[in-house]
């Protein structure tokens, strides 16, 4: 990625070239429009910059001095791509203070190869437009805030939220869909999906991961695992890879760390394509509902992972009356559950705790610690 980094310091004049080739050639720039049918002016207005090598001016100097036309047309080309980065950097050092104000998390975004590292600010600011996929501020706030912000001040209040940080997060998950083959997205095929899916919940999730990643890009989900973020604490998100693409993404941070809460994000993420779609888009930043979707894809979640009249029942044989308060169960009696509904006993706590029947602090070590191990490059 460092071919991309501002490189200012080098370029071949087209003028200048044609100034030595005249001075080698012992000819005048009068003698040079002679031959060409080119204005005196022309010739010098090239050979001071005033004047680009245009196509046909190259192949008059080719007939000349037999250079192909092409070498002309390259130095020309050479030199106002040369201009065009150095505006550029000018506009980018002008950029610097919106970098701060938008707390783009550029160490992080380094430290996961995402982007070059670079002392210069105005570098730096080219390598997040170009890591965001934008040509400036405006085009940041036409493609990333104007479609996620209110999604992220909807909850700022509550949760340390930074747009930089959540935009961030959500564009390297995009990156890694980009390149993961799936179908067209297809509703049918997503349902039968989620049963397949369902059945792999007993086992080991590292080992189920492939299985699941196949099963859902079949249906055109790309399922990313991307690890959170600080100033983005988001569970996962759905949505589009574009807005013209049959792609969906169900980007994940596995926030939480533990079984639980792997399998309750990823089926809340599931409901969310097969009630509501892939048009609209969900960001899950905590545990609390704020929206009728969000309800009804927690009640997705919790019932197709543990059937309500099964977790019913269990309640009520241990004393569970109206209103949610500690129960005293045993960790032989949650394992027994788990088994019975075919989960593993980090679903029964995570959906015990969230309801408000078992404290967070109990029962902790049955949830199975989960961690994203970066594939070596």
């Amino acid at each position: 990625m460092d071919k991309y980094a501002f490189a200012p310091d080098y370029v071949v004049l087209p003028g200048k070239t044609l100034a030595e080739t005249l001075e080698k050639s012992e000819m005048s720039q009068v003698h040079l429009a002679e031959r060409t049918g080119l204005s005196r002016k022309t010739i010098n207005g090239v050979i001071t910059g005033r004047e680009p090598i245009t196509p046909d001016t190259a192949i008059q100097l080719e007939k000349v001095f037999r250079v192909p036309a092409r070498f002309w047309l390259n130095l020309q080309k050479n030199c106002e791509e040369h201009a065009a980065r150095l505006r550029e950097h000018e506009r980018n050092a002008a950029s610097t203070d919106w970098l701060e104000e938008m707390e783009i998390p550029v160490k992080e975004l380094v430290a996961r190869d995402a982007m070059p590292r670079y002392k210069d600010k105005a570098d730096i600011v080219a390598a997040v437009f170009q890591f965001f996929g934008v040509a400036g501020p405006q085009e940041f706030e036409a493609v990333w805030q104007d479609t996620y912000e209110t999604c992220c001040y909807r909850k700022s209040e509550k949760l340390n939220i930074r747009f930089g940080a959540v935009a961030a997060w959500l564009r390297l998950g995009e990156l890694k869909a980009a390149s993961i083959e799936c179908a067209s997205f297809d509703k049918k095929r997503l349902s039968a999906a989620i049963d397949d899916i369902r059945a792999l919940v007993p086992g080991d999730i590292s080992a189920s991961l492939a299985r699941i990643s196949e099963l859902l890009a079949g249906c055109g989900v790309a399922l990313v695992l991307e690890p959170g973020i600080q100033g983005a604490p988001i569970y996962g998100a759905t949505r589009r890879l574009t807005a013209s693409s049959s792609k969906a993404i169900l980007q994940m941070s596995l926030r939480g760390k533990d079984d639980g809460n792997f399998w309750f994000t990823l089926f809340h993420e599931l409901g969310h394509l097969k009630l509501h779609g892939r048009q609209d888009i969900f960001l899950e930043f905590d545990k609390s509902r704020d929206s009728d979707k969000e309800r009804e894809a927690d009640t997705f979640a919790q019932d197709i992972l543990i059937l309500r009249s099964a977790y019913n029942t269990f309640l009520a044989a241990h004393g569970a009356g109206n209103h949610p308060r500690p129960l005293s169960i045993s960790k032989r009696q949650l394992c027994g559950f788990a088994k019975e509904v075919g989960v593993s006993p980090g679903v029964v706590v995570g959906r015990l705790q969230r309801d408000g029947w078992l404290p967070y602090s109990h029962c902790q070590d049955l949830k199975v610690k989960l961690q994203v191990v970066k594939k070596a490059s």
